[in-house]
């Protein structure tokens, strides 16, 4: 498991950086097969500016991974340090709120890319904010 650190949030990973990557993994006689995370920029986690593009962007993201054989992202709920929702309001039935992926597990399934969530690493609150993940029963 890795990811493209160097690439700046919001920018497209492209097949040629996934596969100098895999490449170099490769290499040393290993799989590459599961990306930590693909940043999100803060456009999208508030719906601001150009947030449409950059969801763009991570859609382009996961098409080039699958292309270069990268079956799964995970991706996780930490705010401020790194969580995704391209809908911060969407609300259920019973008035409750959850994440929602509306634009971006389409792409995910029409490439055969898996999406799994990432726990809160630590599970506890880190500079005041609340964990989501953490135990099984929040997997519910």
């Amino acid at each position: 498991m890795t990811a493209l650190h160097p690439i700046p949030n919001g920018e497209i990973w492209t097949v040629e950086e996934i596969q100098k990557r895999k490449d170099i993994i490769e290499a040393k006689g290993l799989t590459w097969s599961v990306v930590e995370s693909i940043p999100i920029h803060e456009e999208i986690k508030t719906q601001t500016g150009n947030y449409q593009q950059y969801i763009a962007h991570y859609q382009q993201s996961i098409r080039n991974l699958a292309a270069c054989g990268i079956d799964t992202v995970c991706y996780n709920f930490m705010p401020v340090l790194d969580w995704t929702r391209t809908d911060l309001e969407y609300e259920l039935p019973d008035g409750s709120k959850a994440l929602r992926f509306d634009q971006i597990v389409p792409i995910a399934e029409k490439v055969g890319l898996n999406l799994a969530v990432h726990p809160d690493d630590p599970p506890r609150p880190i500079l005041g904010l609340p964990c989501i993940v953490s135990i099984i029963e929040d997997m519910q």
